[in-house]
This record gives C-alpha cells, sequence and structure tokens, in this order.
C-alpha cells in the first residue's frame, strides 16, 4: 500500500480515538461560584467570608468608611470608624462619628449575619460600590438580599446605603441608624430634628466641634423605606418601623451628609443643603 495512503489512514484513526475520548470524558466541575458573574471580572473583587478582619475601605477622597462582612459600618454591634479629610485635631487625624451603621430588628433582637448561609460581597472598581448579599438573621427570623454602600463620587460630602431585603415572616421591622463611635475629643453643640421643605419629616442633625483645632463638624441623616412607615415621637436619631410581608422584597434608603463650617449653624445648613441635593 502506497506509505501516503498508510499515512493518511493512521492521522484518520488517531483522530477518531481522540474525538471518543473527548465525548466520554466527565464535563469539567463547575465553580460553586460561577454564578456570582464577577469571577471573570478584573473590575470586581469579590469575597465569600463574612469573617474577614481586613474588609473593605470606601472612600472619595472627603469621607470615608471601613466595612467589614456584615456590610455596614459595625461589626457585631461595635461601630467601625469613619473619617474626613482635613478635620485634625493636635496634629492627628480625628475619626468622625460612625455614619454607616444601618441595624434591623425585630422588637427584640438585632439581625445578624448568618455566616452559614450562601455570602456574596462585591467590591465595584469602577463605581466604588460595595454590595453585600447575604442572610441576616434574628432567632428563626431571616432577612435575605444585599446592602449597597455608596460613597459618591459625584457628591464628596454625601454617602449612601441601600438596602433590598425579603423576610421570612410577617410582622414589623425597626431600621434604624445611629451615630456611633463619638471621640471624647470632639465637644457636642446640637442635636437637632431640623424642618427641611424637601422632607416630609425633621431631619436628625448633629453638630460637634474639636477641643483644640476648634473645627466644627456637621451631620445630618435621612432614613427611609418604599413603604409607609412609623418614626419614633421624640426621637432624633434616625429610625423608622415598617410593615413586612413574608417574601415580599421591601426597600430601605438611607443618606447621611457632612460638612465644616465657621459655627454650628453655617455647618448645619451645608450639611442640610448637601443632603437636600441628595435626596430632595
Amino acid at each position: 500500500m502506497n506509505r501516503s495512503i498508510v499515512r493518511g489512514l493512521a492521522i484518520v484513526l488517531v483522530a477518531a480515538v481522540i474525538i471518543v475520548v473527548m465525548f466520554f470524558l466527565p464535563a469539567p466541575e463547575q465553580d460553586d461560584h460561577a454564578h456570582d458573574g464577577a469571577v471573570t471580572d478584573p473590575w470586581v473583587l469579590i469575597s465569600h467570608d463574612p469573617d474577614t478582619e481586613h474588609g473593605t475601605y470606601l472612600a472619595n477622597g472627603f469621607i470615608s468608611a471601613r466595612i467589614l462582612g456584615d456590610g455596614v459600618g459595625s461589626r457585631d454591634g461595635r461601630p467601625l470608624p469613619c473619617f474626613m479629610a482635613g478635620l485634625y485635631d493636635n496634629q492627628k487625624l480625628l475619626p468622625i462619628p460612625t455614619w454607616s451603621d444601618l441595624r434591623f430588628h425585630d422588637g427584640e433582637k438585632q439581625f445578624k449575619i448568618d455566616q452559614r448561609d450562601h455570602y456574596l460581597q462585591r467590591l465595584l472598581m469602577k463605581s466604588g460600590i460595595l454590595v453585600t448579599t447575604a442572610t441576616w438573621r434574628s432567632g428563626k427570623r431571616t432577612l435575605e438580599g444585599s446592602i449597597e454602600v455608596i460613597v459618591s463620587r459625584a457628591q464628596p460630602n454625601v454617602a449612601m446605603i441601600f438596602a433590598v431585603l425579603s423576610p421570612n415572616f410577617d410582622g414589623e421591622l425597626t431600621v434604624s441608624a445611629p451615630l456611633g463611635n463619638i471621640s471624647d475629643r470632639f465637644e457636642k453643640l446640637s442635636t437637632e430634628a431640623a424642618d427641611a421643605s424637601w422632607s416630609a419629616h425633621p431631619v436628625p442633625t448633629r453638630t460637634l466641634r474639636t477641643r483644640n483645632s476648634r473645627i466644627v463638624l456637621a451631620l445630618a441623616q435621612h432614613l427611609d423605606a418604599d413603604t409607609d412607615v412609623k418614626r419614633p415621637a421624640g426621637k432624633i436619631s434616625p429610625s423608622v418601623t415598617l410593615p413586612v410581608t413574608r417574601d415580599q422584597k421591601f426597600m430601605i434608603y438611607y443618606h447621611a451628609s457632612l460638612a465644616t463650617g465657621a459655627d454650628g449653624d453655617s455647618a448645619r445648613q451645608a450639611a442640610l443643603s448637601e443632603l437636600e441635593s441628595a435626596v430632595g
């Protein structure tokens, strides 16, 4: 037989064997996290560990916050530090009150991250948005969904937290955004609920002054939901109570603005103006 014919038959036979082997090989195992959609995107950093000690540091050049596995500015109920550019006391950068804490209560206990359930935290590098998708638990009650923290680059004085959650129960849920971790190097000037034409309810504000450098800092907060809420009478810190229905999603909107000024009034008005431009 012609050698070229033999060589051709051999090549065909080898190719046929390879095709048969490939056909019967087991399919490669799917990555458990492939559905997260961020595995192949170099602009998205992901974490599946809610117990990380490092967390994420969000900043826009003016204000910053540290966010750990809980998805907000606290861990196990302890507020994490926030900072603001130019806010020094005795030549040391001074932590500002923690504006980034958002808490959920069912009337008895606070909902906390369920570390046994599916967990995903994504840092979207192009936008600076941190998204935590998880289950928060209080006993047998759960809230499942996501929380987004945004330190705005378009408005450097304003930060936002958006939550979209689904409960496994019927009842009421209380959401609060306490200002924590207030350094003793601040003098407390005022805590007021300011009337604002753009808000249907008074806006909680806080003014502080550094003890040595005499810098006046003001914070204004706005907390709301996509449904009717009740607000506690006589309480200035932001808190709302809303009805929830099993397996029906609800949304929480929280904005915080920060500003400095020559005195408490000017700083407060600056913070309220920043908040109005974001919310109103």
